[in-house]
């Protein structure tokens, strides 16, 4: 089974991209190409949650900050 099942060799690639993973905080910017993102932190009912500011903060990448129906904004 550990010759066949993906499971073994995805924990190594997982080890491997926890070496490289760091939080985001406030401030920092991702960058793809020529685009870039700038994190702002948004916490709320899930601790360390970010928003990404895209365009000049024209645009954003939000998760669950809004809601339809409950956001009272």
């Amino acid at each position: 089974m550990r010759g066949v099942h993906p499971a073994p060799r995805l924990a190594r690639v997982y080890d491997e991209l926890a070496e490289l993973a760091r939080p985001l905080a406030e401030g920092d910017e991702l960058r793809v190409g020529d685009e870039a993102a700038r994190v702002i932190e948004v916490p709320g009912h899930t601790p360390g949650h970010i928003a990404l500011l895209i365009n000049g903060d024209r645009e954003a990448i939000v998760g669950d900050s809004l809601l339809n129906d409950i956001t009272p904004t």
